[in-house]
């Protein structure tokens, strides 16, 4: 017979800022204050005020109006680094497989092709996924501090 045991709940893991995250959230507060410091220490206040008071809505809605945002936009950007390095990959595997001259001879080498378009397909894509990439961390960065992008 079988006995069970209780099972512990465990949170989940809050997501943790890294360093890319850290500059995000101070230029994010940049943009509405002068001085991103103030702001961050401001805004830490008044989220510590509000768990204190054991309003924790309140501290983290007043934590996450920056940190969300910045969280966000770390994990597109970190994103984004990945796609363009697969794009660089991809280019550096097309141009081996690019034949050096187009002539006659190619049309009659189908492993050629077969290699040089599977390349060229594999490079699209990559690219593709990169121009995504770069959509999606614009309309981040808009929501998140629109007075401040494209001006």
């Amino acid at each position: 017979m079988a006995t069970t045991r209780p099972v512990a709940l465990v949170p989940p893991a809050a997501p943790v800022l890294g360093a890319l995250g850290r500059e995000l959230v101070l230029r994010l507060l940049g943009q509405h204050q002068e001085e991103p410091v103030q702001a961050l220490a401001g805004m830490l206040a008044h989220a510590y005020g509000a768990l204190v008071g054991g309003d924790f809505d309140t501290a983290r809605t007043v934590l996450g109006t920056v940190m969300a945002p910045a969280l966000d936009m770390e994990r597109a950007l970190t994103t984004l680094q990945r796609a363009n390095q697969e794009v660089r990959d991809s280019a550096l595997t097309l141009a081996s497989m690019a034949p050096a001259a187009i002539t006659a001879d190619i049309a009659f080498d189908g492993t050629q092709l077969d290699s040089w378009r599977e390349a060229l397909e594999a490079t699209i894509a990559a690219q593709m996924e990169l121009i995504e990439r770069v959509t999606l961390l614009q309309q981040l960065a808009l929501a998140a501090a629109p007075e401040a992008v494209g001006a």
